[in-house]
């Protein structure tokens, strides 16, 4: 049986623990807890580049949003003072 690829790791270990973590967090990551040395080129050529990750996980920030405005009965006004609470 072949062994996975450094490309194939990224992303199982991503669906574990996300991929807002910088590349360099990554290569230490993935040495220590599987002992392979994985390149900040490597995790970016998988991931992205660090700074974009944040607009690529706007999908599950959207779907979140969705979730808590359903939880309003879909009144935005409601929603708004609910989240003016936080400021």
């Amino acid at each position: 049986m072949s062994r996975i690829t450094n490309a194939d790791l990224i992303r199982e270990e991503v669906k574990v623990v996300g991929h807002n973590h910088t590349n360099k967090w990554w290569t230490k990551h993935l040495e220590a807890k599987y002992g392979r040395v994985v390149s900040v080129q490597q995790v970016a050529a998988v991931l992205g580049r660090y700074r974009d990750r944040a607009v690529s996980d706007s999908k599950e920030l959207h779907a979140n949003a969705r979730r808590f405005l359903l939880s309003c009965a879909n009144d935005v006004d409601l929603a708004k003072k609910i989240l003016m609470e936080y400021q």
